[in-house]
């Protein structure tokens, strides 16, 4: 569509009536050309349209004479004489005809004439403007040549086509294929080694309870074969002091020279028998108690 940027209908003077003119402002040059070359249809009517008429003439202000904006928006409020530049009406002027000068450009002419270097420049860029919206701003576009391979590819035939969509349905079913394969992988590996992480905690564990009771059979068994080697121990010193007793005293009654009847030497003797014999005997049972 047409790039439109503001629509208003023209009034007239006298009592603000609405005409048929309507004035249409259009964002791009080319847009407005190509109005004005093939009109408007709306529903079954058709509306011509042609170049509204641009105003050439620079904007001036009447009060201060200065170009570019208009009286409503003056600052200074005072006005300028066209003829001398002082602040009086032109009307009010006392100079002499060749005492004119001009206050835009300091000729000898009215600050109003047409002449003036300021009034052609401003003029110039204001052409300049009107010039530039009128033209095309947007580059001209070439038509492509029939014949170029770039611009008019071949297009591909039936045959082509249905190979292209038989590669794109077998690359399809492999990829399905691949991703149900990887995936029972990937589970069976997983149960794999949760299995084999079960069993090893299991064993930790088993090894763990058997330690710990060959801790507490440490603990409770070396008590008593402690007691016991100390029984062992102790009775055959008592032993080997007992005999040593025995054994001594015989040999001291035998060596002292003692002269006494026959009956008290047979006593003797006999008494000295018995008492080894009784000695060989403890002797006897002493050695084989050690030996135990």
């Amino acid at each position: 569509g047409l790039d439109v940027v503001n629509v208003t209908r023209f009034n007239r003077k006298e009592g603000n009536i609405s005409t048929s003119t309507i004035k249409i402002t259009f964002k791009d040059g080319n847009n407005r050309n190509r109005f004005i070359h093939t009109g408007q249809k709306v529903d079954s009517m058709h509306f011509n349209g042609e170049a509204a008429l641009q105003n050439k003439n620079p904007v001036k202000c009447y009060i201060c004479l200065q170009f570019n904006y208009v009286a409503k928006y003056c600052k200074t409020k005072q006005q300028t004489c066209a003829k001398c530049g002082d602040n009086h009406r032109i009307e009010q002027c006392t100079g002499a005809n060749h005492a004119i000068k001009c206050n835009n450009c300091n000729g000898k002419h009215l600050a109003t004439a047409n002449d003036c270097s300021n009034f052609l420049e401003q003029e110039k860029r204001t052409l300049n403007l009107i010039n530039q919206y009128s033209s095309t701003s947007s580059p001209k576009t070439t038509s492509p040549l029939l014949h170029d391979g770039n611009e008019f590819p071949s297009l591909p035939n039936m045959y082509q086509q249905q190979q292209g969509l038989l590669h794109n349905d077998i690359l399809d079913e492999l990829i399905n294929l691949l991703t149900s394969k990887m995936e029972k992988i990937i589970e069976e590996t997983t149960k794999r080694l949760f299995k084999s992480l079960q069993q090893k905690i299991k064993k930790i564990k088993e090894i763990i309870s058997s330690v710990e009771t060959l801790i507490n059979d440490d603990a409770t068994s070396p008590s008593f074969s402690d007691s016991g080697e100390d029984v062992q121990i102790i009775n055959p010193k008592d032993k080997k002091q007992s005999t040593t007793t025995t054994t001594t005293k015989p040999k001291k009654q035998i060596n002292k020279p003692i002269t006494v009847s026959a009956e008290t030497t047979a006593k003797q003797a006999t008494t000295t028998n018995t008492n080894t014999h009784a000695t060989s005997i403890q002797s006897s049972t002493t050695t084989n108690d050690s030996i135990k």
